[in-house]
C-alpha cells in the first residue's frame, strides 16, 4: 500500500471542483453524502462514522449546527500531486488516507474559510496523521521554519510539523484560542501578517511557546479518537479478521479492495485495561497502531526506551511483549496488502506463555 500523493485545501475559487460530475453510487447519511465515481465501494460501517466523526469535529471546533450535509466525492486516485480538495461545502478524495483529512477540511472551511497553511493543514493533518510515531514530534524544527510560510511556500515537508505544532497550541492555550488565530491568519496573507496574526492571538510569549515546542514530544489531540460514540470497545483477547465483504459489515470503514491502489478497508476498536498489561501481538498482513487515551504530556527524559518503536505501527508477524499502561487505549488495524487476508490477535502475555509451556508438555509426553 504505497502512501498517497500529498493532500491539498482548495480555495474559494476551486470550490467547483468539489461537485461530482459522475455518480455511480450514493451513500447518504444524515450530515454527509458520498459519492463515487470509478468503482470505489464504501464499507458497511463507513457512512455512519463519517457522519459521527463529522458531528465530533464540530462539536470540537465549536462549529454552528448545519441543516444541509455536506458532499464528499470519492476517486480512484488523485490529480497530480493532490490526493483531495476541500471547499465550504464538500470535498472530493482519491486515497483512503485523504478522507479525514479534507472532512476535516470541510468543516473547518464552512464555518471559518481558508486560514494560513500551517494552521489549516495542520489541524487537518492533527486529525487523523499518516505517521502517528512522527507526532511525537521529535526532530520537527523551529517552528518560525514553517508556521508563517505562505501557501505556494507549503510543501509536503511541511504537513508533519504543522500538525505537531497545531497538537501543541491546542493543548498549551485551548481549541477556542486557536480557532481565533485560525480566522485572524488568512490563506492569503503575506508572512510578515502571518506571524503578526501569531502575535496578536497568542501575545509575545509565542515564541517562548515555540522554544518550549521544540524540546518535544507532543501530547495528542484526541478530538474524536477516543469517542466510546465512534468506535466499539473491545476486551483481551482480541482477534479481528479481515471481512469477506465489507461493504456489507458494519463493523468495518474505508473501502472495499479494488477500488484503486489507494483504497482498502480498515477497523479501529477501543481497549480497556484496569491494570498494567503485557500482551503479546501477532499481524498477519495487517499494521496495528495505537494511541494512548490518557491525556499525559511526558517529557522525552520520562519516556521509556524505544518509544519510537512502541509508537510506530506494528509490522506483519509477531511483536514482541509490551505493556498497556493501565486506562483506555485507541488502536487502528490497516492491511499491508488490501487484496490478501490480513488478521491480528493481542492476548495478555501471561496466557500465551501457559499456552507454550501446555505444548511443550505435552510434546514430551
Amino acid at each position: 500500500m504505497n502512501r498517497p500523493q500529498r493532500t491539498s485545501l482548495a480555495l474559494a475559487l476551486a470550490l467547483g471542483a468539489c461537485q461530482p460530475t459522475r455518480a455511480d453510487r450514493v451513500w447518504s447519511g444524515a450530515h454527509v453524502t458520498v459519492t463515487s465515481r470509478e468503482g470505489v465501494e464504501l464499507c458497511g460501517g463507513s457512512i455512519d462514522f463519517f457522519d459521527a466523526y463529522v458531528v465530533h469535529v464540530s462539536e470540537y471546533w465549536g462549529a454552528d449546527d448545519r441543516t444541509e450535509p455536506f458532499s464528499l466525492e470519492l476517486r480512484e486516485s488523485g490529480e497530480e500531486d493532490v490526493s483531495g480538495r476541500a471547499g465550504a461545502d464538500g470535498a472530493w478524495a482519491g486515497a483512503e488516507q485523504s478522507v479525514l483529512h479534507e472532512l476535516g477540511h470541510v468543516v473547518t472551511i464552512s464555518e471559518d474559510g481558508v486560514s494560513a497553511a500551517s494552521l489549516s493543514e495542520g489541524f487537518a493533518a492533527a486529525l487523523d496523521p499518516i505517521d502517528r510515531a512522527g507526532m511525537w514530534g521529535i526532530g520537527s524544527g523551529p517552528p518560525e521554519a514553517f508556521a508563517f510560510l505562505q501557501r505556494p511556500e507549503f510543501e509536503d515537508r511541511h504537513y508533519l510539523p504543522s500538525a505537531q505544532l497545531a497538537r501543541f497550541l491546542i493543548q498549551r492555550y485551548g481549541i477556542e484560542t486557536y480557532r481565533r488565530a485560525y480566522v485572524e491568519a488568512r490563506a492569503d496573507h503575506s508572512a510578515e501578517r502571518i506571524e503578526a496574526a501569531f502575535v496578536a492571538v497568542f501575545g509575545d510569549e509565542i515564541y517562548d511557546a515555540f522554544d518550549a515546542f521544540e524540546t518535544g514530544p507532543q501530547c495528542g489531540l484526541r478530538a474524536w479518537e477516543c469517542e466510546p460514540a465512534l468506535h466499539p470497545l473491545l476486551e483481551l483477547p482480541v482477534d479481528v479478521q479481515s471481512p469477506q465483504d465489507c461493504t456489507q459489515d458494519p463493523e468495518w470503514v474505508g473501502a472495499a479492495p479494488g477500488g484503486g491502489e489507494h483504497w482498502y478497508p480498515h477497523r479501529r476498536f477501543l481497549l480497556q485495561v484496569e491494570a498494567d498489561t503485557e500482551v503479546v501481538t501477532v499481524a498477519q498482513n495487517a499494521r496495528l497502531s495505537r494511541s494512548t487515551c490518557a491525556d499525559v504530556c511526558p517529557s522525552l527524559s520520562e519516556l521509556p526506551p524505544g518509544f519510537e518503536a512502541m509508537a510506530a505501527p506494528a509490522s506483519s508477524g509477531a511483536v514482541p511483549v509490551r505493556t498497556l499502561t493501565a486506562g483506555l487505549h485507541a488502536f487502528h488495524l490497516t492491511p499491508v496488502e488490501p487484496s490478501l487476508p490480513f488478521s491480528v490477535r493481542m492476548e495478555r502475555a501471561l496466557n500465551v506463555r501457559d499456552a507454550r509451556r501446555f505444548e511443550e508438555l505435552n510434546a514430551r509426553r
